[in-house]
């Protein structure tokens, strides 16, 4: 686990670590520093602090688990997965690098069922971890399986009303064909993050393909198209959305 310890001079010791100059540092002050700059998404300076450690304690699970992290946001992802295996090795008992192995099988096409198998293991070692609820509940809706039910049902109080998860559930409804329960879902995340481009979406595409709705579904995309702006990250589905408003208008 990561000790996330309030500690003052982290910038300072991480300037020192990344001038050549953190020998006579501590491994906790080095780990202290990486925390700091991975709270602030500095996945660099992370990589680069969590080197210098690992040459201090090559074992240190922590350490390698934070490494991979960092590595990840560089897109770096073989690097990743090649120290997170090694974290697991070292110790299968720690969440972290249980759920950092999940989280990225889980971001390779076709490794879905591996990607449950490690999140399986760290819910094991915390079992109310809503983010490996959320995430075992996600891959069970990809592979179609009924635990996602079971992992939304898992969820804290206060975790089951987020959106993403009022959405998942809104989708493993629809499948079934229950879509009395699923258009409830659906309203509840959209009611939840009313500027959610996400939550646009799926209304729209639940009245456009389960309820053929158009009238709701053309209002739902437009909304959809507008929340979501400039946004390169739905540049691709705005283009969809537009073409099938053009189609339900004809």
């Amino acid at each position: 686990m990561f000790r996330l310890f309030k500690y003052t001079l982290c910038a300072g010791i991480a300037a020192i670590i990344l001038a050549g100059c953190g020998d006579s540092l501590t491994p906790q002050e080095k780990l202290n520093a990486a925390v700091d700059a991975a709270q602030n998404n500095r996945w660099d300076e992370v990589n680069e602090i969590c080197g210098s450690l690992l040459e201090q304690q090559p074992a240190c699970v922590d350490a390698i688990t934070l490494k991979a992290v960092a590595l990840a946001r560089l897109n770096r992802y073989p690097e990743a997965v090649s120290e997170i295996r090694r974290a697991v090795e070292l110790d299968p008992a720690s969440f972290p690098a249980q759920y950092m192995a999940g989280w990225l099988a889980a971001k390779e096409s076709g490794r879905e069922a591996q990607a449950m198998d490690r999140l399986t293991v760290a819910l094991r070692l915390q079992p109310t971890d809503p983010n490996t609820l959320m995430m075992l509940a996600a891959l069970g809706g990809k592979l179609n399986d009924d635990t996602t039910s079971l992992y939304l049902d898992m969820l804290p109080p206060a975790d089951k009303t987020r959106p993403e998860a009022l959405n998942l559930r809104g989708v493993y409804f629809a499948l079934r064909n229950s879509n009395d329960i699923a258009l409830r879902a659906f309203l509840d995340a959209y009611q939840t993050a009313p500027k959610s481009p996400d939550a646009a979406l799926n209304l729209a595409r639940f009245y456009d393909y389960y309820m053929g709705d158009r009238s709701n579904a053309i209002a739902k995309y437009q909304e959809f198209i507008a929340l979501a702006g400039d946004s390169p990250k739905y540049a691709s589905t705005k283009t969809l959305a537009e073409g099938r408003i053009n189609t339900l208008r004809r």
